[in-house]
């Protein structure tokens, strides 16, 4: 067999499914039959033409699926193994995972959770990594006070769980009052930001802050509440944050890679100790992937 399905963006137009080639694999690459993906902002973002990616293309990063082929110097995985991973690049606009099959490199590669489905594994890779990273850079220990904006998107569902699991004594978090519920049932301090602003409500010194929302002015107003060895990690590249004032605190800007499969690990465990979840919103086929990008918009943070 050498042909698949796959949802394929060719120009900016309204995405098609049609055959497409499998992919061949390296010496050092796995081939994954997908089970499941995700669509997510860059998905959408690609989809809707605001992308510099090159076409055709095939969308999706998210992978949850079971290993069909190996290199010839692969060693850690067989067929049949179920596995997770993010397909292609952020960086390089490469993806894939809206097909059949996708190709991976081993050390991009982990083994599924045992305790999620197909589905919760397919839409937990990119969010579960770009959170990790950011929590980690932010150096975040027992004991300290988190504040995570946009709480309730992909990254922020995540990063809640993620700091409370790294031992944070509080996690702020700020969403839409449909969400309030879902983030208490997280462990986090729900902010509704939209009848509150959430910088009045803090008269306190956060040690970590997350930014996923990259609203103007988000910099300065940072600065009046972290503490000056605190750190604020964003995974929004905007230029309207504000630089009004030079924060004393540590300023970090991060795109989520998975360079080898020990993040991936470690997501797996926090998945397994139950420490962390993601919310499914919908489930669609891959026929219906033009539905799922018209009916299905993200979630109110």
């Amino acid at each position: 067999m050498t042909r698949m399905r796959a949802a394929v963006v060719s120009a900016w137009s309204p995405l098609h499914v049609n055959d497409a080639e499998i992919p061949a694999i390296n010496e050092d690459e796995v081939l994954i039959a997908v089970c499941t993906s995700s669509v997510g902002a860059v998905d959408r973002e690609l989809c809707a033409g605001a992308s510099s990616a090159s076409l055709p293309i095939v969308p999706g990063m998210d992978v949850a699926g079971v290993v069909a082929g190996v290199g010839s110097r692969v060693t850690r995985f067989r067929v049949g193994d179920e596995v997770w991973c993010v397909a292609g690049d952020l960086r390089h606009r490469t993806m894939g995972a809206w097909s059949e099959f996708v190709s991976a490199a081993e050390c991009r590669v982990g083994f599924r959770p045992t305790n999620l489905t197909f589905d919760e594994a397919g839409a937990l890779p990119l969010v579960g990594l770009t959170a990790l990273q950011a929590v980690r850079r932010g150096m975040l220990m027992p004991g300290n006070v988190a504040l995570v904006l946009g709480g309730s998107g992909g990254v922020g569902v995540c990063a809640v769980q993620i700091a409370r699991a790294f031992g944070a004594s509080k996690v702020y978090a700020t969403c839409s009052s449909k969400n309030i519920d879902l983030l208490r049932s997280l462990g986090a301090v729900p902010i509704n930001y939209q009848t509150h602003d959430c910088w009045d409500d803090l008269d306190l010194d956060l040690d970590f802050v997350l930014d996923t929302v990259g609203e103007p002015g988000t910099l300065d107003k940072a600065s009046k509440c972290l503490r000056p060895d605190g750190h604020f990690v964003s995974i929004v590249t905007s230029s309207d944050l504000g630089d009004d004032h030079r924060p004393p605190f540590n300023t970090h800007f991060i795109c989520a890679t998975c360079d080898d499969s020990n993040d991936l690990d470690e997501l797996k465990a926090l998945c397994e100790a139950n420490e962390l979840s993601v919310p499914i919103q919908a489930i669609f086929d891959l026929d219906d992937l033009p539905k799922a990008l018209t009916l299905s918009p993200p979630l109110p943070r």
